[in-house]
């Protein structure tokens, strides 16, 4: 289990940072994901030549509820401790892959968040793809750091 929600947490990390660089937040994370991403544009530095400061938020937590229901399903999502000072690195998503999925991008839907001090709010209605998705888990990420919940699809 803790292996499988690495690897799931690394894929997420690598469909961030396609879709969060330099987009503004999560509602630019749409656009990238629809449109099949592409490379974003390079960061800007702030820390000197060749460094880039990412936020840390040690204290992220994500609360969902509720944690399984059927499509049609709206589930709430409360990411507290995200620090994100100008307010363009932070996502969240819900990845539907399976096992038999593998790394499909296609099962990693981003949701659009709004960001209140250091506070996340989000909504994601369960769809009729996700079925195939007993075990999906939701993904915060605000900064350099990652947070998880899992959720039951029901049928």
């Amino acid at each position: 289990m803790r292996l499988r929600t690495c690897a799931s947490a690394a894929v997420l990390v690598a469909a961030v940072a396609v879709t969060t660089a330099g987009c503004g937040g999560a509602s630019g994370s749409h656009e990238s994901l629809r449109a099949g991403g592409g490379a974003p544009p390079a960061p800007k530095s702030a820390g000197g030549a060749g460094k880039v400061v990412v936020p840390v938020s040690p204290d992220l937590k994500l609360a969902v509820s509720p944690t399984s229901g059927a499509p049609g399903t709206v589930v709430h999502l409360t990411a507290t401790g995200c620090v994100d000072a100008n307010g363009m690195n932070h996502a969240v998503s819900f990845n539907a892959a399976d096992r038999s999925a593998g790394h499909n991008p296609h099962a990693v839907r981003a949701v659009e968040a709004t960001l209140a001090g250091t506070t996340l709010t989000a909504s994601y209605t369960v769809t009729n793809a996700d079925r195939g998705a007993a075990h999906g888990i939701f993904y915060v990420q605000c900064g350099s750091s990652l947070a998880s919940a899992p959720f039951t699809v029901t049928r």
